[in-house]
């Protein structure tokens, strides 16, 4: 096999039959404080530690949820799981032009992370009903408008249209299934790209994408009513026990 990119939390490889690989691995991101204290949370881009067992649960937890959703209809490149800490995918064109990466597409519940960061004046875990947003990836993530990705060839109008639309439903599918654990999705991202020019759900579906509240008293508009921070968004070890992984 070849390895054909190392990443933050998974390496991913190349296999003789044209299959990719995604070796998971126990690092998480994070915050570290000037005091050396490690905050995890899938929220940052920056490595902050090990998490030991990390690996195996992110990869058990990714092939849950991409076979739930492959039974609700919705496509991706998932094949099969053969080892704890490996998934099998099928390759596939990533969204793309010289320079950039490929594309995150993130779906917020409520207002946290960077969301705040740009607004400000938004009230902290405020509901935002499943609002999109599209980010280059790579060092920085860059919010980029609809307008852009179709005029600099990145995606057609069609592509976009239906990829925001898939994004919606995936995450409607996420926040139902965690709901009934008693947990709150705040918001996550996932890739997309592009099998036999039609547009799927790619990557993996880890703790690492998703920003979860455990005990999140939410109103009936969706705001947070109990504050749903660093001190219960739950971290990807203990996400994946709230499964029994």
């Amino acid at each position: 096999m070849k390895l054909k990119y190392q990443g933050k939390t998974k390496d991913v490889y190349e296999r003789n039959d044209g299959r990719l690989e995604f070796h998971f691995k126990d690092t998480a991101t994070g915050i570290v404080t000037d005091e050396g204290k490690i905050f995890f949370d899938p929220g940052q881009d920056r490595v902050a530690g090990k998490i030991p067992g990390k690996g195996k649960i992110s990869c058990t937890f990714s092939s849950y949820f991409f076979k739930l959703l492959t039974k609700r209809g919705i496509p991706n490149h998932y094949i099969e799981t053969p080892q704890s800490t490996v998934m099998v995918v099928e390759p596939a064109e990533l969204l793309k032009i010289p320079g950039l990466y490929n594309l995150e597409f993130v779906y917020r519940n409520n207002a946290h992370g960077s969301f705040l960061r740009r607004y400000p004046f938004i009230p902290f875990c405020k509901a935002l009903h499943g609002l999109v947003e599209i980010t280059t990836k790579g060092e920085a993530d860059h919010l980029i408008t609809d307008e852009a990705l179709v005029e600099l060839g990145i995606m057609s109008q069609k592509e976009l249209d239906r990829a925001k639309k898939l994004t919606r439903e995936i995450f409607s599918i996420l926040t139902d299934e965690l709901a009934k654990r008693n947990l709150r999705l705040i918001d996550g991202k996932i890739e997309l790209g592009r099998i036999n020019s039609q547009i799927k759900l790619i990557d993996d579906i880890s703790p690492d994408v998703l920003r979860v509240c455990k005990e999140a008293r939410i109103d009936e508009n969706g705001n947070c009513l109990t504050i749903c921070n660093g001190r219960n968004v739950l971290n990807p070890l203990e996400l994946g026990k709230e499964f029994n992984l």
